[in-house]
């Protein structure tokens, strides 16, 4: 059975990911996805459904419901109002040409040292993105990676200090700090800052070389632009740092932070947002995001309620490696099995970490 569950469990996950890159609904490809992992696992669908997948659906939303409406919200206001293209012109203006989009990188990581959740700030600097990505001509396709790389990757896993749920958790678990072993820390955030740097020059030139352009999605081509060309720069970016020094100097939580932001974003652009009802609108909608991301934890939970998992989880912990690997390699494979970072950190904490503190081990280290 441990073996049929495990299979399944694989399967399940390449199944996942075909369904939803053949453009099917999150939502029901985890549901499917979570079927087969119960067949070939023991468990009744409807035990894995009503007992795993709904309570792990459930505490998501309820995590993070308001967070990814406010930062939809924010994006959009950023967005209707013309402010983002403000933002973004003016950085081409001062920054010649691809530096633009490097500098946008780290505007992501200012955000995600302020606190905000990295999904959030996916809607926070889209529009941003799609402003430089215009003026550029970079191909769309290349748009996720960009704003990942600035967002999670180094920033929320290893850069020292920031208020991720990456670093929280096993801060909170092994009573560290969130700048723990700060010279690996800043070694590792620079290796991987390099290679994103070189890695996306080689994107760049393969997309030169082919002759891809940059397309103007549907949305915004159907979408009334605002006259903000007369708005001050400064204003342009002023909602954004306010979201940063709420969070970073002030400690409000990310709820309040985002929350003023929006309402400061309001009252600035106000007078070059063309519907303002429509674009608040449209803007909170963006909520519906959380369903996917919880749809992929719901997922994971049921994986984790799998004989198969917790088969991997025993055969990883009796791996004759030295303590610090093992955990290194199993959190990574329990992201893939899980199919959630988060839930990995938390469960590889829980399951190599405090037994290695507690041994004696440096909790700077594991963390």
């Amino acid at each position: 059975m441990n073996t049929l569950s495990i299979i399944g469990i694989i399967f399940s996950i390449a199944l996942m990911c075909f369904l939803v890159y053949k453009g099917l609904n999150t939502g029901l490809a985890t549901v499917l996805s979570a079927c087969l992992v119960a067949l070939t696992s023991g468990l009744s669908i409807q035990d894995a459904l009503t007992n795993y997948y709904v309570p792990g659906f459930g505490s998501t939303v309820q995590s993070f419901i308001f967070m990814f409406a406010l930062g939809a919200l924010f994006g959009s206001l950023m967005d209707k109002s013309g402010a983002a293209r403000v933002f973004a012109k003016t950085i081409m203006k001062y920054v010649k040409g691809k530096w633009s989009l490097y500098i946008c990188m780290i505007v992501n990581m200012l955000l995600v040292m302020g606190g905000v959740n990295a999904f959030i700030i996916c809607f926070t600097v889209l529009p941003i993105y799609e402003a430089i990505f215009e003026e550029l001509d970079i191909p769309r396709k290349l748009l996720p990676g960009a704003i990942w790389a600035g967002s999670a990757g180094f920033v929320s896993c290893s850069l020292p200090g920031v208020p991720s749920t990456i670093n929280l958790i096993p801060s909170q678990l092994l009573g560290t700090s969130l700048f723990a072993a700060l010279p690996i820390c800043i070694v590792t955030s620079i290796a991987s800052f390099l290679f994103i740097y070189f890695y996306f020059e080689y994107l760049l030139k393969k997309a030169k070389n082919k002759n891809e352009h940059y397309v103007v999605s549907a949305n915004r081509q159907n979408e009334s632009e605002s006259d903000a060309e007369n708005m001050p720069f400064v204003l342009s970016f002023l909602p954004m740092v306010w979201m940063f020094v709420s969070l970073n100097v002030l400690g409000w939580s990310v709820i309040y932070a985002m929350g003023s932001a929006c309402i400061l974003a309001f009252i600035l652009f106000y007078k070059w947002i063309p519907d303002k009802i429509k674009c608040v609108s449209s803007g909170w909608s963006g909520i519906s995001v959380v369903l996917s991301v919880a749809a992929c934890v719901a997922f994971g939970s049921v994986v984790k309620g799998t004989v198969g998992f917790a088969a991997i989880s025993s055969g990883i912990e009796k791996l004759a490696l030295h303590p610090l690997i093992t955990m290194g390699i199993g959190t990574n494979v329990l992201a893939a099995a899980m199919a959630s970072g988060t839930g990995a950190v938390t469960t590889a904490t829980e399951m190599f970490g405090i037994p290695y503190v507690a041994a004696g081990g440096n909790a700077e280290l594991a963390h």
